[in-house]
């Protein structure tokens, strides 16, 4: 215990004298972490919101077809597992309305909605219901399997693509 306490009393001087140094007028860096002027929530927001969901150029539904089979599975999924349900609309969409009215909603030269990729895992969740209804209905099964190969297929020609 005593060692751990010594090293940690000797990092914590080593960090103290550093930035004490760092504030030395030799040494002093003018660093500005504003935003410019240009990056900030300027867009207008339903061509945002228009553009990450159903735009053929960046929309969510254009790049991952499979997210249809999602929402129609979505009340099924919110009958078996409310607050999982509620916990993965809520992220989806909250990422949705932050990112509408940002100058860049369409995330740059990239292919696809790039600021949503971190949303899909949830977005997927409803899934479940619609496998499990795939077992049982056979054009359920067709329809959620077309969904997937359009799902795989729709990004291929980005991926060679030198942005």
């Amino acid at each position: 215990m005593g060692q751990a306490a010594a090293t940690v009393r000797t990092s914590g001087a080593c960090r103290t004298g550093r930035d004490r140094l760092v504030q030395l007028a030799p040494f002093r860096q003018s660093v500005d972490h504003r935003l410019p002027a240009q990056e900030a929530f300027s867009a207008p927001f339903f061509q945002g919101l228009y553009g990450l969901t159903l735009s053929p150029g960046k929309g969510l539904l254009w790049y991952t077809p499979l997210f249809f089979a999602s929402l129609a599975a979505w009340p099924a999924f919110f009958r078996r597992h409310r607050i999982e349900a509620l916990l993965a609309a809520a992220v989806v969409v909250v990422n949705i309305l932050f990112y509408a009215p940002w100058y860049l909603w369409w995330g740059g030269h990239s292919w696809g909605p790039r600021f949503l990729v971190t949303v899909l895992p949830f977005a997927a969740l409803p899934l479940v219901e619609a496998l499990a209804a795939a077992k049982c209905h056979r054009l359920v099964a067709v329809g959620v399997a077309a969904l997937a190969a359009a799902s795989v297929c729709r990004p291929v020609p980005g991926c060679g693509r030198q942005l």
